[in-house]
């Protein structure tokens, strides 16, 4: 079978940049390892000591250097910079068969597209959630202005749009009258831990190191501090669930806006729950593992998500994941007894974190999540329905 070449363009891959660069990372790594796709990385260079550098330097010293490309300088308003330029020149040097853009809102983006229909390269759009109603109604009047002035009609030219779950398709809105045939649903893979210490070590020493008692029911959050992720709805779940268990703990991976931060801090005085809530900060790489065991359940309540990667990634170390069932994959873990969905108001949610800290046994609960996962999101899987597309765009 030839060999396909395709141009992955994404705006960052740096970690701190959330789900878009880990879900771009795991795709780029599933399409090297289990398909007959030459994969070129197109992206802005992370900053030193950020953990896509680990793929970074191993994807060039197995591929050469050609495997990414990494511009500095993003493109501003309308006009493409550096980035968009080094797209648009691989694109004319015959570099590439197919070109799949990652995200949206961005000029390099929009002038990589641009670039491709000029030299009639097909291109594939993934959005990343990014077409969700409720992401187009953030900063609603900037992003319809973008649309009007080239977004829209560069998407109705894409060969495909694709998804990463049902759920984000059934929310997305693409352009008026864009082929639903076009339109598919891809998941992002899934690439296990491998080596990790036991979840009792691995619990036990990150219980230590965030101060949080070893008996203590512990609830944990992982991503950006941001009001997208309603983590108000999750302090008060946790405030009106200590009324059952008072020794309730909530631990918070990640950073955010010095001011919203702020604004947490007070909410969880005003909620008599401040002593049991730990700020741990950005956990990159292999912490995140010990981080995750830390907690008995994971609160995943955000207004929108467009996979919700993390709820997987906590069931890799046996704790249990409870989504809001806006979210994707609420009703698939749910609907195997592999996680938790509920409501979303503060009794919903309190309510199922009190269930999912009683579910007995636990382990079952995780291994029905775990077979889930296997089945639907393995790394050869996801690879060979992006292989498929590919081939099938270019026949």
């Amino acid at each position: 079978m030839n060999m396909i070449r395709v141009l992955h363009l994404i705006q960052s891959v740096n970690a701190q940049a959330g789900g878009t660069a880990t879900a771009f990372l795991g795709l780029l790594d599933a399409l090297r390892e289990h398909s007959q796709v030459h994969v070129l990385a197109v992206s802005t260079p992370p900053p030193e000591g950020d953990p896509a550098w680990a793929t970074i330097r191993a994807d060039r010293r197995a591929r050469g250097e050609s495997a990414w490309t990494l511009v500095k300088g993003q493109g501003r308003l309308l006009w493409p910079g550096p980035l968009g330029n080094a797209a648009r020149h691989l694109l004319l040097s015959n570099k590439a068969d197919l070109l799949h853009i990652h995200g949206l809102w961005s000029p390099d983006l929009l002038g990589a597209a641009q670039a491709a229909q000029a030299e009639r390269v097909r291109y594939v759009w993934q959005p990343h959630g990014m077409l969700v109603r409720a992401a187009l109604d953030q900063k609603k009047l900037k992003k319809r202005v973008f649309m009007a002035l080239g977004m829209r009609a560069a998407l109705e030219r894409a060969a495909a749009i694709v998804y990463c779950s049902t759920d984000e398709r059934s929310r997305s809105i693409p352009p008026a009258g864009y082929p639903a045939a076009d339109q598919h649903v891809i998941p992002l893979p899934l690439h296990l831990p491998v080596s990790l210490p036991s979840r009792a070590q691995m619990r036990a020493e990150a219980r230590r190191r965030f101060d949080i008692p070893a008996d203590a029911p512990t609830v944990v959050f992982m991503g950006r501090l941001h009001h997208v992720k309603r983590l108000e709805l999750a302090f008060e779940a946790v405030g009106r669930a200590s009324r059952t268990l008072p020794n309730l703990h909530l631990l918070l991976l990640g950073e955010g806006e010095a001011d919203y931060a702020a604004h947490l801090r007070a909410l969880a005085e005003s909620l008599g729950i401040a002593q049991r809530v730990r700020f741990a900060g950005f956990i990159s790489g292999d912490d995140k593992w010990p981080a995750l065991a830390a907690a008995d359940i994971l609160t995943l309540n955000s207004k929108h998500e467009n996979f919700g990667f993390v709820a997987v990634e906590a069931l890799c170390v046996g704790t249990v994941p409870v989504l809001t069932d806006n979210l994707a994959l609420a009703p698939e873990l749910a609907g195997v007894g592999g996680g938790f969905s509920c409501g979303q108001t503060p009794d919903d949610l309190a309510a199922a974190y009190i269930e999912a800290l009683r579910a007995s046994p636990r382990d079952d609960v995780v291994a029905r999540g775990m077979a889930w996962v296997r089945e639907h999101l393995s790394a050869a899987a996801v690879a060979g329905s992006l292989e498929g597309l590919y081939r099938r765009l270019l026949d």
